[in-house]
């Protein structure tokens, strides 16, 4: 029998409390059973000398990392209230850095957002500004249409009415172009015609010499102005439309003396 075989006796024995003769009996009468409660006892032996085995090498371990813990220390000249200041004053510094970076990315929020509101004030000015013009032209065109409705409401019945209609259109369009001239700073005059002496008005005007910017049959649909304007009146309007401006008055009245 060898040594291990000896020593799985011996532990067996111990365990169940009986002899070497018991065992050989058991073995004998029940050889089976007898080989499984020798396997299960194989693997509760090597558990306890594995436990054995470890619980004699942990002293060995603990002593050696206290050894080199003390060593450690020894060797350290900081003592343990000295590491703790060390630590405060690093953990204090970490903490002020981390304040001066809060403190950064706020000021640069604050400063964005400045910003943003300055350019939306801006904004809101030029919108009023804008809203302010269009109210204002607005008004003028609906005062310009009233004046127009009512002059035509009159010239149906006389021809006086038609002309002074004519002449209120013509006054219109020349204070829009006005207007306009003066935003879009032109330089170039808007209307040149030919100078007309008091002996030549008599005659017939002459169309080809005397140009001006301004369309006469685009003016005179009735769909873009809303009201509606006689033949007559039309005629009127060329007659007067190459008339100088400086000598706008004579001419009127000149005018008014034909047709009446």
């Amino acid at each position: 029998m060898s040594t291990s075989q000896q020593e799985l006796f011996e532990y067996m024995s111990e365990t169940l409390q009986t002899s070497e003769k018991g065992l050989l009996e058991m073995q004998s009468s029940n050889p089976q059973n007898f080989q499984k409660l020798v396997e299960k006892m194989k693997r509760t032996m090597r558990r306890e000398k594995a436990k054995q085995r470890k619980n004699k090498d942990e002293p060995e371990i603990v002593s050696s990392s206290k050894k080199i813990k003390r060593k450690k220390e020894d060797e350290d000249p900081l003592r343990d209230n000295d590491k703790k200041t060390i630590q405060m004053i690093r953990n204090r510094i970490s903490a002020q850095n981390s304040r001066d970076r809060k403190k950064q990315y706020l000021h640069q929020l604050e400063s964005q957002a400045q910003k943003e509101l300055d350019y939306n004030a801006e904004l809101r000015k030029q919108l009023e500004e804008l809203q302010e013009k269009q109210q204002k032209l607005t008004n003028k065109s609906q005062k310009i249409r009233n004046q127009l409705s009512i002059l035509q409401q009159l010239g149906r019945g006389s021809r006086l009415g038609k002309i002074s209609l004519a002449l209120l259109t013509l006054v219109s369009v020349f204070s829009v172009i006005s207007q306009k001239e003066q935003h879009q700073t032109i330089r170039t005059p808007l209307v040149k015609i030919e100078e007309i002496s008091s002996e030549s008005a008599m005659r017939p005007i002459n169309y080809e010499k005397s140009y001006s910017i301004i369309d006469t049959n685009t003016f005179f649909e009735e769909e873009k102005l809303g009201v509606g304007v006689s033949e007559e009146s039309e005629n009127c309007y060329n007659q007067l439309l190459p008339i100088s401006i400086y000598r706008f008055n004579s001419q009127i009245e000149y005018e008014l003396g034909q047709h009446s």
